[in-house]
């Protein structure tokens, strides 16, 4: 959050400073990166990829939590009306489901961030050369974040242009 911040003033400073020199010589652009990079074809697949993938384990995960709840209501409905030993193996039935849901969890988080930094690798390289590209078709010298600045007019957003372009690259 901080290295978000501190881009956002740096970017801000930037087109402070190049602002006089803007109007006179620069074109500026903007771009929404994430934006660009979600909205790409290949983000798009990969996210139909990931759910064919990731889709059964999320599935598992929510029987166990649904297992879980079911457990801990009977518990709280009829705890008091049973056994010590019935209480107790129903408590230890529901810390199972839910140290269980929490390893699966983890697990099913630390794959799939893998997966999606892998994607990320593989697509940032792409993007940066759709922004170049398009930046040095439409003439414009400098391409800021576009969460860098309050205000932008539309026509100076060139993220519609860098996905098209990058879904053009394949």
């Amino acid at each position: 959050m901080l290295s978000s911040k501190l881009g956002k003033i740096i970017g801000i400073s930037l087109a402070l400073l190049v602002a006089p020199l803007a109007s006179a010589e620069m074109k500026i652009a903007v771009i929404n990166y994430q934006k660009a990079m979600l909205e790409s074809d290949q983000a798009k697949h990969y996210a139909k990829q990931a759910e064919a993938k990731f889709g059964g384990k999320v599935k598992t995960l929510r029987a166990l939590e649904a297992d879980a709840k079911s457990l801990n209501q009977k518990l709280q409905k009829d705890g008091s009306a049973m056994s010590d030993s019935e209480r107790t193996k129903l408590q230890l039935q529901l810390k199972r489901k839910a140290e269980d849901f929490q390893v699966q969890s983890k697990e099913l988080q630390i794959e799939k961030n893998k997966a999606d930094r892998e994607q990320i690798k593989s697509l940032k390289p792409k993007l940066d050369s759709a922004i170049a590209q398009v930046a040095k078709a439409g003439g414009y010298e400098i391409v800021l974040e576009k969460s860098a600045a309050y205000y932008v007019d539309a026509k100076h957003d060139i993220t519609n242009k860098v996905i098209l372009k990058l879904n053009q690259m394949r």
